[in-house]
Formats: structure tokens, sequence, C-alpha cells
């Protein structure tokens, strides 16, 4: 962690991470691999096109890899294989990944997304009028989804 954020980290983020490993049994791998998320982002989309069904299990896959078991999860055989391994077809992911369109537009819906919801973390989650960026513990999502959720039963 250290290495990662530097040695005037004050900790919280590991705090956090602690916390999430000690309330969901997550364990955080801390590498110095960074992925640049565009093609995650573009496989996400493709998956979402062609089954959407199977997105979360790909999405979940590749994030597991990435932050428990250090996978450098940028290149994109990686990530076809990942696909593969849910049920996507290997080639059509490829052919996704490296059509120049795709990857333009892929980075110019995340620009506009980020812009929009003033994304400055990950993950961003959006909970009714609430806007999460960065690292929440379960219970305090578990208790803005409860009181969104009874908000909009009231209305």
């Amino acid at each position: 962690m250290r290495e990662r954020w530097g040695s005037s980290n004050p900790g919280w983020l590991q705090g956090m991470a602690d916390d999430a490993r000690d309330e969901d049994g997550i364990n955080f791998r801390w590498s110095p691999i960074y992925s640049n998320s565009l093609y995650f982002h573009a496989l996400m989309e493709f998956a979402w096109q062609t089954n959407p069904a199977m997105q979360h299990t790909l999405a979940r896959t590749i994030m597991t890899a990435y932050y428990t078991q250090g996978v450098d999860v940028t290149p994109i055989d990686t990530l076809v294989r990942f696909a593969e391994q849910c049920g996507y077809s290997g080639d059509a992911a490829r052919a996704a990944l490296t059509r120049p369109s795709v990857l333009q537009e892929t980075n110019r819906l995340c620009g506009t997304i980020a812009r929009r919801y003033r994304i400055q973390g990950v993950p961003h989650i959006v909970i009714g009028s609430r806007v999460l960026s960065g690292a929440a513990s379960s219970p305090h999502l578990v208790r803005l989804i409860n009181e969104q959720l009874a908000r909009s039963t009231s209305e």
C-alpha cells in the first residue's frame, strides 16, 4: 500500500480496505499494477450488447482477478480469456476490443458520463440523489439503499 500511494498516505485507504476485508471477506491484494480501464469499459459494453445476463459475472471475474489476485487486466488477451470463461465468443470480444471506432466511442462515452456525474473516484455509486465516489463500507451502502427505498415507496 505504501509503495502504491506514497508514504504521505494517512492510512484511510488501507483502513477502508481492511474494513471491507473484515466485513465482506474481500481480500485486497495491493500491487503496483495500474490498469487503464478503457478496454474494460469497451468489453462491458460488448458484454451488454451481446449477453446482458452475463455482464455482471464478467465484471466480477475481472475485478476479482485484479483486486484480489493482482492480475494485470490491461492486455487484450487477458480480457478475451475472461470473456471466454464467462461464455462470450473470444473472437467477437477481441474484434470489439481492437476496433478503433469502438474504443473511440467508449472513451467519448466514459468522458461524458464522468463529467455529467462528476465522477472523481472508483467505485462511483449513485443511490437516488446520493453520490459516493470512492470506497464505502457495506453497512453504509445498505443504509443508503434502505433510505432510498423508504423514500421511493413513500412518494
